[in-house]
C-alpha cells in the first residue's frame, strides 16, 4: 500500500498515464454531483516548501473545518514542515495562487491527520459525519490529482478494513497522487472520510480515513472549542504528540497479542495476532539439494513519519529447511550460511543516500540457547533506536533449530516501534514457544 503523497517532484505520478480528472455521476446522481460540487468550495491545494514563492516540496489536499481558517488534511503532506521545520513550511494555496503561511496544530501519525491553521476567514460550516457506510454506497472524493484541476471522483464503498489498531475505509474509486487530505463525502454531503492512500497496480483500490476516526481526532484536538487567535504550537508540541501516539501504538498493539499457536512442519511456535496477514511458498535450492518452505506474516500496515521512517508495525518468516540428499556435514555447512547470510541483513541500512537518518546505529549479539522444551537454538539479533523519539526501539532477530540432522527451522522478526519492555515480552513468547 503506498500513499497518495504529497508527491514527491521526481516521481509526478504513481501511474503512467493520468486517470480522469472528473468522473461524472449519471442522471439518477445529479443530486449527489452537486452536492459534492458544493462541498469543493472548501478543498485547496496545500504544500511544503521553503517559502511562499520557492517551488513545492510536496503537496496535497486540505479542506475547511471551520471558517476561521482551520482545515484538515493529511499527516503525510505536511510531514516535511514537522520532520525539517529549518527547511519546509506549510502554505495553502488559494484560488488566485497565491501561497500563504500554514500553521500546523495537530497531527496524528496512527491515523495519518493533520489540522492546519491560516489567517484567512472562510463562508464554511463544520464537517457533519457519516459514521457508517453500507457496501455499495455512493462516495465522492475531492482533491487536486496530480496538482491539476480540483476533481470530484466518484467511487463506492466497500467497508471498513482494520490492521491492529489501524482501521481506513476500503473504497472502489480512482484517486490519484495529491488527493491525500482531500474529503470523501456522502451523496447527502456527510463527510465519510479522508482521502489516505492507493494500492500501486491496482484497479481503483484507494483508502480513506473513516469518519469515526476523523470525528475523534478533531474533538480530542480541541481547535473547533478555542479561539483562533489563541491557538498555537510549535514543533516540539507537534513531536511530543507523535511521541504519546508512539507509545499509544505499542500499547494497542501489544494488548492485541494472544495466546494462538501455529505451526510450519512439526514445529508449533506463537503467533501472536490471529488477524495478521499470511502468506506461504516452497522453493528447492543447491540443485534439488534442500528444499525451503516459508511463512511470511506480517500486520499489513504502518505508520507514516517521514519519508524515510515508518513505524508501528511488525512481521515474521518462518523457514522450514528440508535436507533432501546433503550428508550431515554439508548440511551443517548450509545451515551455518544461511543463517549468517540472513543475519548480515539484519542491520542492513535502508537509510543509503537519505540526507537525514532517523536512526541510531543497529547493535547486535548472538547466543545459543536452550528453550523450555529443550530445543537448541542459535539466536541472533539486531536492536536500534530513533534519534527524535527517545522511547521505542526496532528489533530485528532470527533463530534457528539445531536439533536435526535432517531438518531445521528458522523464524525471523522484524518489529518497529516498541518499548524495550515489550520486545522483551514478544521475545521471550516467542522463544519458548518453540516446540515439536
Amino acid at each position: 500500500m503506498y500513499k497518495l503523497k504529497s508527491s514527491q517532484l521526481q516521481s509526478l505520478s504513481f501511474f503512467n498515464t493520468i486517470l480522469l480528472l472528473y468522473v461524472l455521476a449519471p442522471s439518477v446522481a445529479t443530486g449527489g454531483l452537486k452536492t459534492a460540487e458544493q462541498f469543493q468550495n472548501q478543498v485547496y491545494r496545500l504544500k511544503t516548501s521553503s517559502s511562499a514563492d520557492e517551488s513545492k516540496n510536496s503537496y496535497g489536499t486540505a479542506f475547511v473545518i471551520d471558517k476561521n481558517g482551520i482545515l484538515l488534511t493529511n499527516y503525510h503532506v505536511v510531514s516535511s514542515a514537522v520532520q525539517r521545520p529549518d527547511q519546509y513550511k506549510a502554505f495553502l494555496v488559494l484560488r488566485d495562487q497565491k501561497s500563504i503561511p500554514a500553521t500546523i496544530l495537530a497531527v496524528n501519525i496512527i491515523d495519518d491527520l493533520a489540522i492546519v491553521k491560516v489567517d484567512k476567514l472562510f463562508q464554511a460550516i463544520q464537517p457533519k459525519y457519516a459514521l457508517k457506510t453500507t457496501k455499495g454506497q455512493t462516495i465522492y472524493s475531492l482533491g487536486f490529482p496530480e496538482d491539476l484541476n480540483a476533481a470530484i471522483i466518484k467511487g463506492t464503498s466497500n467497508g471498513i478494513l482494520e490492521y491492529g489498531p489501524y482501521k481506513q475505509l476500503h473504497l472502489s474509486t480512482p484517486m490519484n497522487s495529491g488527493m491525500s487530505g482531500g474529503p470523501s463525502i456522502t451523496e447527502s454531503g456527510l463527510l465519510a472520510g479522508v482521502n489516505v492512500a492507493i494500492l500501486r497496480q491496482s484497479q481503483n483500490i484507494s483508502f480513506s480515513v473513516p469518519a469515526v476516526r476523523v470525528k475523534a481526532f478533531i474533538e480530542n484536538s480541541g481547535v473547533l472549542t478555542k479561539n483562533p487567535k489563541s491557538m498555537d504550537t510549535d514543533t516540539e508540541d507537534l513531536h511530543t504528540q507523535i511521541q504519546n501516539q508512539l507509545i499509544e501504538l505499542n500499547d494497542k498493539i501489544t494488548k492485541s497479542w494472544t495466546s494462538e499457536e501455529t505451526q510450519i512442519g512439526d514445529l508449533k511456535y506463537w503467533k501472536p495476532d490471529a488477524t495478521l496477514k499470511c502468506w506461504s511458498g516452497q522453493e528447492e535450492e543447491q540443485k534439488n539439494q534442500i528444499e525451503l518452505y516459508s511463512q511470511a506474516c506480517s500486520i499489513g500496515h504502518q505508520a507514516y513519519i517521514q519519508s524515510s521512517l515508518r513505524i508501528g508495525s511488525y512481521g515474521y518468516r518462518a523457514y522450514r529447511i528440508k535436507n533432501l540428499n546433503l550428508n550431515q556435514f554439508q548440511f551443517t555447512d548450509y545451515l551455518n550460511r544461511f543463517h549468517n547470510q540472513q543475519s548480515e541483513i539484519l542491520a542492513g541500512s535502508s537509510t543509503i543516500g537519505v540526507k537525514s537518518n532517523p536512526y541510531t546505529n543497529f547493535e547486535c549479539d548472538s547466543k545459543f540457547i536452550v528453550n523450555e522444551n529443550d530445543i537448541p537454538l542459535k539466536f541472533t539479533y539486531c536492536l536500534r533506536g530513533y534519534k527524535r523519539y527517545k522511547d521505542v526501539l526496532d528489533l530485528r532477530a532470527k533463530v534457528i533449530t539445531l536439533d536435526s540432522s535432517n531438518e531445521a527451522y528458522e523464524l525471523s522478526f522484524n518489529l518497529s516501534g516498541f518499548t524495550n519492555q515489550s520486545l522483551q515480552t514478544f521475545l521471550k513468547r516467542m522463544l519458548e514457544s518453540l516446540k515439536r
